[in-house]
C-alpha cells in the first residue's frame, strides 16, 4: 500500500514538472520578444554628429591605449564612441559585417578596429601615429560632415530560441507520455496478478 501511495506521489510530481515545462517553452519566446534585440554596445553619447564604433578585447593593451586617447580627446569634439567587446558573439558578428563592408584584410578580428566616416583603422601603436589619424578624421567630420559607418549595418538578432523551447515542449510531452505508459502498463500487471491469486484460490 505504501509503495503505491508513493507511486501516485511521485507520478503526480512528474505531471507537475512536465506542465511546468511546457508552460516555459510556451511562455518564453513571447518573453524574448518582450525585451527586443538591443546591441551590446556600452557606447558613451555626446552631441553626436560624429559617430565612432570600437571594437576591442578586455584584454588588449593597445585597445586600453586607443581607449584612453579617444577619452582624453571627446570632450573636445562632438563624439559618440559606441564600443564592442568582441567576446561577446554578437558583437563579433558586428565586426565582421564591418570589415566586410570596408574591405578590411583578412584574416578578420584584429583589434582594436576604429570605424569612422567611410574609413577604418585597425591596431594601435601610438598616440602620434593612429590617434592623430583618429583626430584628423574627427577634425574633418566636424568641419565638413560624414556619414555614419555603421549606416547599413545591421547589429545581428539573437539565435532564436524557438527550437530550444519546441525541444523542451517535446521532451516534457514526452516524459508525460511515459509516466502513462508506465502507469498503465503497471495497473494491467497488478489486474492480471489479482486474477491469477484469483484463479488459484
Amino acid at each position: 500500500m505504501d509503495t503505491a501511495i508513493g507511486y501516485k506521489v511521485k507520478k503526480h510530481m512528474l505531471k507537475k514538472l512536465c506542465i511546468a515545462l511546457v508552460c516555459l517553452a510556451l511562455l518564453s519566446p513571447l518573453a524574448s520578444a518582450a525585451t527586443g534585440d538591443t546591441p551590446t554596445t556600452n557606447a558613451t553619447s555626446n552631441a553626436s554628429n560624429v559617430t565612432i564604433y570600437f571594437f576591442y578585447l578586455e584584454t588588449c593593451p593597445h585597445c586600453h591605449d586607443a581607449a584612453r586617447f579617444l577619452d582624453t580627446i571627446k570632450d573636445r569634439y562632438p563624439l559618440e564612441i559606441k564600443k564592442f567587446e568582441v567576446t561577446d558573439r554578437r558583437n563579433a558578428q558586428y565586426f565582421e559585417s564591418f570589415s566586410e563592408r570596408y574591405n578590411v584584410t583578412k584574416p578578420w578580428g584584429a583589434v582594436p578596429g576604429m570605424f569612422i566616416n567611410d574609413t577604418y583603422i585597425i591596431g594601435y601603436a601610438s598616440d602620434s601615429i593612429e590617434g592623430a589619424w583618429l583626430e584628423d578624421n574627427i577634425t574633418r567630420c566636424v568641419q565638413y560632415g560624414c556619414r555614419d559607418a555603421g549606416e547599413g549595418i545591421t547589429y545581428p538578432a539573437p539565435t532564436s530560441p524557438v527550437y530550444t523551447y519546441m525541444a523542451l515542449a517535446v521532451t516534457a510531452v514526452a516524459v508525460l507520455l511515459v509516466v502513462a505508459y508506465s502507469a498503465r502498463t503497471k495497473k494491467k500487471r497488478q489486474s492480471v496478478k489479482v486474477k491469477g491469486k484469483r484463479k488459484s484460490e
